[in-house]
């Protein structure tokens, strides 16, 4: 495990920061509604099995709501798919399992100062 550019260890297989931003960048909706600043990094459940976490900072006055959640789960998954091929291996071969854990923060209770922050792991 450890780092490789920023990229965090999801089933065997790297997502890499660029995966993220291009999950932000190609869906309008995602894009219009959060400023880019994302943590993202892979953790494990009590099951011991590996859930990617996302967390994304929305503008200043938007609040999330569970219709905005599920869109960006949808998206971010058909966007990593096109995006990362180990990712879709992984999606096809673990479905449900696969699905990221997408964390919407308001503008000013986003906990990171940095832009992009990861946890290696």
């Amino acid at each position: 495990m450890g780092r490789k550019g920023g990229a965090v260890n999801f089933n065997a297989f790297l997502i890499y920061p660029e995966n993220i931003e291009e999950c932000i960048y190609r869906n309008p909706s995602i894009e219009k509604t959060t400023t880019g600043s994302f943590k993202f990094q892979s953790v494990f459940d009590s099951k011991h099995n590996r859930i990617l976490c996302i967390e994304l900072q929305l503008k200043k006055g938007i609040k999330p709501t569970e219709k905005m959640h599920k869109a960006y789960v949808t998206q971010i998954i058909t966007t990593l798919q096109q995006v990362n091929d180990g990712y879709r291996i992984s999606h096809e071969k673990f479905k449900e399992m696969a699905v990221p854990k997408v964390v919407l923060y308001e503008f000013e209770k986003y906990p990171y100062l940095d832009k992009i922050k990861n946890h290696y792991s």
